[in-house]
């Protein structure tokens, strides 16, 4: 992530980040080691109280982790009450083929969207759902950085950082 948000021109430092489906906390993790003014993670009930406690046993605090069923609306909802700031950067990562792209994640509003897209696709039929689901603005919103990545035990898989 160094090197995206680097190539990039965007600094994490004293941002309000969104991690949608943070699973065990690895980006969440990245976003505060790098200066994230605060941090909300939404994944299952299971899933967010082991990442809670690996975030408490790194020594960080400026987070709060929700569990929540990712495909209900009346969970979802919950999100609008509970984050009162607003969000500058949406850690969006291979989430979209397990839950989409819910309004009620959209309606919390942010500056700019991490998008980790799965195997297969390509960052601009990403993109292009984005915009057709309305996370994104046709005409205004744009890519600031591309790449493809791969972790090793997988093919490559669209990343790209975009402007809402």
């Amino acid at each position: 992530f160094d090197n995206i948000f680097i190539k990039s021109g965007i600094s994490l430092k004293n941002l309000i980040v969104l991690d949608v489906g943070c699973n065990i906390g690895m980006n969440s993790y990245y976003a505060l080691s790098r200066g994230a003014k605060y941090l909300y993670g939404i994944d299952k009930f299971s899933i967010a109280k082991k990442t809670t406690e690996l975030l408490y046993s790194l020594g960080l605090t400026r987070f709060e982790i929700y569990g929540l069923d990712l495909n209900s609306k009346e969970d979802l909802n919950k999100l609008k009450s509970s984050i009162k700031e607003n969000i500058d950067i949406i850690f969006y990562c291979s989430v979209d083929g397990h839950i989409g792209y819910p309004a009620e994640i959209n309606k919390l509003g942010f500056k700019y969207i991490v998008h980790e897209g799965h195997v297969g696709t390509t960052i601009e039929e990403n993109y292009e759902n984005l915009i057709s689901h309305n996370w994104l603005l046709n005409g205004s919103s744009k890519i600031i950085f591309k790449t493809y990545i791969s972790d090793g035990d997988s093919i490559s898989r669209p990343l790209f950082i975009a402007s809402k």
